[in-house]
This record gives structure tokens, sequence and C-alpha cells, in this order.
């Protein structure tokens, strides 16, 4: 197992203070820093549970993301974000596998998903759970072959899960970093075909240093690997770059911190001022409800003339878009709109 645990600063301004990181040989222990975090898990197939390696190694690609419905903030380079809710992206390498799929997410997040097996012969057919992306350029199609998305509100199912399957009973470190995961705010598990392996990253918005003011950092066992980097936003000298500085600590070989500075091109860049948008639903709603968003005039002033504002909406299974009001030049330009590049799911009125 390879963990990589990144905090980075709110406020670089200061910088980050090498007398708050603590090393030891297998530990290191941070005072109370203003910063987010992110935890990265790479694992080894033969490293998971028998049920979850039966599907990952027949699967060519397999993604789950997770998103919370709390608001909160971001910091460079973690500016992405997703829709809250559940979404998986899956192409089996045989259909057979598919039929793993659906029980498997069910028993790890929740037994309440709307999900049925991709080959089901009852009432339910694989379309109302999973959805085509739709390929928009054969040149460089990268699409999934099924997508599913489910609104889950909590990642309380997955941690009993890793608790109970992967967690010793007399591991108290491994059960409370499962505990953890209950105030992340999004959870990221891609499996790689090629290395197959499974790699499961974590975001925290603030870390929760407890009463005690600190956090430690240990490796779990002799042969983990363990990389810790205390790092903070920096002027780039290329504005399509981003800089970082600060200090790196691989657990076991360093025993101080080594000072770091390094820049790397960023497809997300920080918008500032930081801006927000509101939605809600034109009333009465109707049976064909409205889906508003508002945003404050100064958003609609692009960062860079080459820039357009772009929405990607994912959707509960008992709403959908009708595409047909979306092909009408008239119906765009009454409610702002430029087109529709995509669409996939149900469509069909009926």
């Amino acid at each position: 197992m390879k963990q990589r645990i990144t905090y980075l600063l709110h406020d670089s301004e200061a910088g980050v203070d090498p007398s708050r990181l603590n090393v030891t040989h297998d530990n290191l222990t941070i005072d109370r820093l203003d910063a987010a975090k992110e935890h990265r898990l790479t694992l080894g197939l033969a490293e998971l549970p028998h049920e979850l390696w039966l599907l990952f190694k027949d699967s060519h690609e397999l993604r789950i993301r997770w998103a919370s419905q709390k608001i909160h903030t971001t910091v460079s380079p973690f500016l992405s974000r997703t829709s809250p809710g559940l979404h998986v992206f899956f192409t089996p390498r045989k259909e057979s596998t598919a039929d793993q799929l659906c029980p498997l997410l069910k028993e790890v997040f929740s037994n309440n998903l709307k999900c049925s097996s991709l080959k089901a012969p009852s009432e339910q057919s694989a379309q109302d759970s999973f959805s085509t992306p739709p390929i928009l350029s054969d040149q460089f199609s990268m699409s999934a072959a099924y997508q599913y998305y489910h609104l889950l509100p909590s990642l309380g199912d997955l941690v009993s899960y890793i608790q109970q399957k992967c967690c010793s009973p007399d591991d108290p470190r491994c059960h409370l970093r499962a505990t953890s995961l209950l105030s992340a705010v999004s959870l990221d598990i891609d499996f790689d075909a090629i290395s197959h392996a499974v790699t499961l990253t974590a975001f925290w918005d603030h870390v929760d240093y407890g009463a005690l003011g600190s956090e430690t950092v240990s490796r779990l066992g002799p042969t983990d690997s363990v990389e810790v980097g205390v790092l903070g936003n920096e002027k780039p000298t290329e504005a399509e770059e981003l800089t970082l500085s600060g200090f790196l600590t691989v657990l076991g070989e360093d025993k101080k911190p080594n000072p770091t500075l390094f820049s790397f091109p960023s497809r997300h860049q920080p918008l500032r001022p930081p801006q927000t948008f509101k939605t809600s639903f034109d009333q009465p709603t109707g049976l064909h409800p409205k889906l508003s968003l508002t945003f404050p005039r100064a958003a609609l002033t692009p960062p860079n003339p080459s820039c357009h504002l772009h929405a990607y909406l994912s959707l509960p299974s008992a709403l959908f878009v009708d595409k047909y009001q979306f092909s009408d030049p008239l119906s765009l330009s009454s409610h702002h709109l430029k087109a529709l590049h995509a669409l996939s799911g149900a469509t069909d009125l009926e």
C-alpha cells in the first residue's frame, strides 16, 4: 500500500513554518495549520476484499466519485468539483461482469440505491439505472460505457464496510481513519486496468485537529510507503501554471522535512474573486418544472476572452430534460442559453 497525504494552506502568504512539523522514524506530527487535506491510497488488487477483487479484475474501467452536499471551499490545485452525490463510470470487459456491480454498490454505499443489474430481466431495465454517455468525438473518445448517479448524502455505509471488511478488530487506527471519511467533502475511487491498482482519494476542506491541536500521520506497517507534503501556493511564473512550495517527508526515510518548490500546468484555475450561484425551480412547478440558475453579474464576465460559461448537470432519475426544447433557437434564447452540447439518460416524454 502506498499513501500520499497533502496539506494545502488556505493562506499561503505566511508560508509553511517547519517548526510545526515534527518527524520521527515512522511518524510525522503536524501542529495546527489552517489547511485543506488530500489523502490518497494506492492498493493492489490482492489487498482488496475478495468480492471487490472479482469486480475490478474483469473491469476495463471503473471510477466512482462522491461529493458532499455541504457547501465547502477549495484551494489550488484541488479546484475541480462535481455534483453532490454518487457518480459511477463503468466499462466492463465482459457483460457478465456488469451483473456484479449493482449488488456491490448497494453493499458498499447504501442498500437504498436505485440500481438494478445491467442485464435485469424483470420490469426494470438497464436504462432505468444506467445511462450511456454520448461520444462527442470519435478521435478523443474517453467516455465510459455506462454512467450511474444517485444523490447519496453520506458515506456512513462505506465507513462500516471498510471497518468490517478491511480493518482488523484490534486495529483502532484503521477504524479511526475509516471514520474520518464521514467529514470528507469528496471521495474518488479509480481503477487502473494497466497497473491493476485501485486509488482512493479523499479530500477535506479543513483539517479537524481535535482537542490535541495536532495530527499525526503514521505508517501502518514496515512495508508501507507514506509521503507527506505540507504546501502553499506561490505566484507562478507562467499564467497557465500553478506553483507550490513547502516541505515533503517520506516516513521511514527522512529525518526532517525536505524543502521543495515546483510548478506544473493545471487544467483548473482559481476564479478570483470566488463566485457563487443559486438554483431554484420556478413556482409553481407543475408537470414541466423549470430549473433556474442565477449568477451575480460579476460571474458573467469571463476571466479571459477565450473562456465561456458552461453547465454540467447530474439529475436524479425522477427528472429528465426535454431535448426538443433545447433544439428550438427561440426557446434557448428566451432562457439565455446558447446550445445543448450533450445529453444522456431518459428523454422520452411518454
